[in-house]
């Protein structure tokens, strides 16, 4: 056992590529540089978050959907949860597949991390 699965380390990449889920392509369709800036995603992000999990001997945990569409590092209800491309569509994106897929997900590695 390594001393970071003794500790409980836990590695995540919320920002690791700006990938835009087929159902939500058409808000994007004219923000391909939007996309590729630093406010798409974190550019060396996942690379590093491999690299790191790798040394440590721990599983990676990493969302490659832009930040864009929602910022997993924000809580629900906080001002810039969604960019100004989702804000006034934000109830599609918290009801739709990508808050049912990460909100559960963050939420369990977060428990498991402060616990």
């Amino acid at each position: 056992m390594t001393l970071a699965r003794r500790n409980q380390l836990v590695i995540t990449c919320e920002h690791g590529g700006r990938e835009v889920p087929r159902e939500y392509a058409a808000l994007f369709s004219d923000r391909a540089a939007l996309l590729d800036s630093h406010r798409g995603w974190d550019a060396g992000a996942l690379e590093l978050g491999r690299q790191l999990a790798d040394a440590f001997g721990v599983p990676l945990h990493v969302a490659t959907t832009t930040r864009l569409l929602v910022d997993l590092n924000r809580s629900i209800g906080h001002r810039q949860l969604f960019s100004e491309v989702t804000a006034r569509t934000s109830s599609i994106v918290t009801t739709g597949p990508i808050a049912t897929r990460s909100k559960p997900t963050w939420r369990a590695l977060s428990r498991r991390a402060s616990g």
